[in-house]
């Protein structure tokens, strides 16, 4: 019964973890929304490199036209995809800030899943550590001994 005790405090703690930060990075990426420029770029050239990591040993960096300030400019976008094409016009946005920055609409809200997922991890946890009815379960499932 203390080990239940145990792993379910860590579980919690690192549920908490997930939870505090991805909350954090959601609240400041919200934050940001209002310095978003929204825009259409155009995808121009797709350059692949050697990682030297012999489980991924290729990736790519994907670079897109786009106008900034009424100059037409090209700067890398911060995701690339096997998806992508050269000529395909895909849904950006930079910040009025840092322009040379550009980001694929879509994906800002990823981040929720941290703090949804931490949740999750820390109630498990919780129900674990002082849950003596799952503890009792838990103990009369079959161990591979037993099998």
């Amino acid at each position: 019964m203390k080990n239940f005790k145990i792993i379910g405090i860590l579980f919690a703690i690192v549920g908490i973890v997930f939870c505090v930060l991805g909350s954090v990075g959601y609240i400041f990426q919200l934050q940001e929304k209002e310095a978003r420029i929204y825009t259409v770029g155009k995808v121009v050239k797709i350059e692949e490199y050697d990682t030297g990591d012999p489980e991924v040993p290729k990736e790519s960096r994907t670079f897109v036209e786009l106008e900034v300030n009424g100059a037409i400019v090209v700067r890398e976008l911060n995701v690339s995809s096997s998806s992508f094409y050269v000529g395909q016009k895909l849904e950006i946005y930079y910040l009025e800030n840092q322009p040379e920055t550009v980001y694929k609409k879509g994906g800002e809200h990823l981040l929720i899943l941290f703090p949804v997922v931490g949740v999750l991890v820390a109630t498990l946890g919780f129900l674990l550590a002082f849950n003596k009815k799952l503890q009792a379960f838990l103990l009369k499932l079959p161990t591979a001994e037993s099998i």
